[in-house]
């Protein structure tokens, strides 16, 4: 009993200072390979969410106006506690960093801006 417990102490099978080295050289060249692509589908996902929040605004205001006789809001909307006239009516939320600039001569000219996206841009 005692010399096959020796005999099983003495066995040294495992994996060698190269085998571990070539296994972490993969992982990090994995690595190298991946974040690249991650950060670019972060900053596509990001575009198109500001995209979409500036035409879900849009329409917002086209439902408003056409509630009102063709009146839009004339003050600017930044945030959801000045953004009374549109939220809760016809939008749940007003997405965060949005920004609804009207013009000062003509109502119906607003300029709608979350992010790097706006109107203009549609």
């Amino acid at each position: 009993m005692i010399m096959r417990i020796r005999k099983q102490l003495h066995n040294e099978n495992g994996f060698t200072l190269m085998e571990l080295m070539v296994v972490v050289a993969i992982i990090g060249i994995l690595v190298a390979i991946a974040l690249p692509r991650f950060s670019k589908a972060t900053s596509a996902a990001t575009a198109a969410r500001d995209k979409a929040n500036v035409r879900t605004i849009v329409s917002a205001i086209e439902t408003y106006a056409a509630d009102h006789n063709g009146s839009y809001p004339n003050a600017a909307i930044t945030n959801d506690t000045t953004a009374t006239l549109i939220v809760p009516a016809y939008l749940k939320k007003w997405p965060a960093g949005a920004k609804y600039t009207p013009d000062s001569t003509t109502a119906s000219e607003y300029k709608v801006e979350v992010g790097s996206a706006s109107n203009e841009d549609l």
